[in-house]
């Protein structure tokens, strides 16, 4: 989706008024650069994705302070833990803007901690530190064009630091020191914020972004609480077992290390005690943002995963680091750590010989999948029949989100700016008549559905040639329903190819959105 956007800006398009967006530009800039620099293969963002975790997993590890080897271990192992869950989750959780926050994120909370750090010290007052939190500014505003729900833990983190401030030092004027120093982070923030809205302006895409905000982005965020559930939270949190019991362990420190704070107790180390308070109110505040403010995706909980592991570990720092003093120690915790890894990665360190052989074919694509919503062996299939088919720009409607690949693997631009067509149906009841009028006067000679996203299990396994069959095994009121009236051209397995020409595109229909009834869409 996001290629999509990036090559619709290098096309000389606009974002948000050629390609619909309810979020900020942030991973769209990010699509830009990595295409830009290492080519628009899906080994090259993930290539990124990768660096940029072990970049996540590096800045973490850094808040697990100590001495001696055992400190360093440490810092090895929970590099190693946060990169063995992060491969061991499903696809859905990587190349996300979620996680491509992080970086920024936790570098944030390290000035955040320095900053707590030296609060009663004469450094406080310093050019050097002014320029921290000036940066910490920076990179909280970076952060925030990813996904501004990053607003809520950046706040849960100042406020958790500055208790431990007031609880600690003795250093007068404190509401002085706090507004100089928020007012230092705000300019930091809004010097990002001038350089990415002059972007914005200069492409264009000023004006349409904001139109989206204001009067898209309402329904959109209704959406996300009609569709929250906890029978969904809890098949969620089933896939990322067992790296999602580590919220368990966080809950349980981030809590107590609040309130000896609060109580000034176990504080002997004021600088671990400030450390852990800072990491307690980042995990809290991303966890309440996650469940009340976001759509119920497995992405959405990553953070708060790496921020927990954080957390844990730099509470329990001087006691593991002085376990895994002993060289033996640390070759089983390693060993540990790296057997689990594989155990849970099993399936695909089988596959690692195909991988060399034969590249990321869609076969070993299949192979790899932990959530195969995409079956890309099926999708080749209907790659092939459309290249055959010679089309061109304008003329496919990727109707299902699991479609939106054949554009990028085409080398096309969508029908219209609906890009996720059936999604932002969904996702923009009011706007329905607007999408159909859009499809109306496009192009689109091809529309590809998806009939596991359309709700049609039982419709997949029929694998008949004739194209139409799969018809017999659907509700007959929906098939009435734009598109699936249209005419089928191709059924490869879940896909069927929808002809928009002739005389079944004139026909009358309801265009109303056919209910998702898989887990996660």
């Amino acid at each position: 989706m996001y290629d999509v956007q990036a090559r619709t800006v290098l096309d000389g398009g606009v974002l948000y008024r050629d390609v619909v967006e309810p979020n900020l530009p942030g991973a769209v800039w990010i699509h830009l650069a990595v295409r830009r620099c290492a080519g628009w293969s899906s080994e090259a963002l993930r290539a990124f994705d990768l660096a940029w975790f072990l970049a996540t997993a590096v800045l973490a590890a850094a808040f697990v302070r100590g001495s001696g080897r055992g400190a360093a271990a440490l810092r090895g192992l929970v590099v190693l833990a946060l990169i063995g869950g992060y491969a061991s989750l499903s696809e859905w959780c990587h190349c996300q803007r979620d996680v491509w926050l992080l970086p920024f994120a936790l570098g944030a909370l390290h000035l955040r901690v320095r900053a707590v750090e030296s609060a009663d010290r004469s450094e406080a007052m310093s050019t050097r530190a002014r320029l921290r939190r000036i940066s910490e500014g920076v990179l909280w505003g970076l952060a925030v064009w990813l996904k501004p729900h990053i607003i809520l833990p950046a706040i849960a983190a100042l406020a958790a630091g500055e208790l431990a401030v007031r609880r600690s030092t003795s250093r007068s004027g404190p509401a002085q020191r706090l507004g100089r120093e928020l007012a230092e982070m705000v300019s930091g923030g809004l010097l990002v914020g001038a350089i990415g809205s002059a972007w914005l302006i200069a492409t264009g895409a000023w004006q349409p972004m904001w139109t989206m905000l204001r009067e898209w982005n309402p329904e959109y965020l209704a959406a996300s609480a009609a569709r929250w559930t906890w029978p969904r939270f809890w098949t969620m949190q089933a896939r990322m077992a067992p790296w999602s019991l580590i919220q368990i362990a966080a809950a349980a420190t981030a809590f107590a290390k609040l309130r000896n704070v609060i109580a000034l107790r176990g504080h002997a180390d004021r600088a671990a005690a400030s450390r852990n308070a800072v990491l307690a109110g980042a995990w809290l505040g991303w966890c309440v943002q996650a469940i009340f403010l976001q759509h119920l995706f497995d992405y959405v909980y990553v953070p708060g995963l790496v921020l927990g592991a954080t957390l844990v570990a730099s509470a329990q720092a001087r006691s593991l680091s002085e376990r895994l003093e002993a060289r033996s120690l640390r070759i089983v915790a390693a060993s540990l750590l790296v057997g689990v890894s594989l155990i849970l990665n099993a399936g695909w360190v089988a596959a690692w010989p195909q991988c060399v052989r034969e590249g990321s074919t869609p076969a070993v694509r299949d192979r790899l999948a932990r959530l195969p919503v995409t079956n890309w062996s099926e999708l080749s299939q209907v790659e092939a029949f459309l290249a055959a088919e010679m089309i061109r720009d304008g003329e496919l409607t990727a109707y299902h989100t699991h479609t939106v690949h054949l554009l990028r693997q085409l080398d096309i631009r969508p029908s219209t700016r609906f890009v996720l067509t059936e999604t932002h149906i969904r996702l923009f009841p009011s706007r329905t008549t607007e999408i159909k009028a859009a499809l109306d006067a496009s192009g689109q000679q091809y529309i590809v559905v998806n009939l596991l996203e359309a709700g049609y299990e039982t419709a997949i396994p029929r694998t008949d040639r004739d194209p139409e069959s799969w018809r017999d095994y659907c509700d007959a009121e929906s098939m009435r329903r734009f598109p699936f009236h249209l005419p089928a051209a191709l059924r490869a397995g879940r896909y069927v190819v929808l002809r928009a020409t002739g005389a079944a595109a004139e026909l009358e229909t309801r265009f109303l959105p056919l209910a998702a009834k898989t887990a996660g869409l």
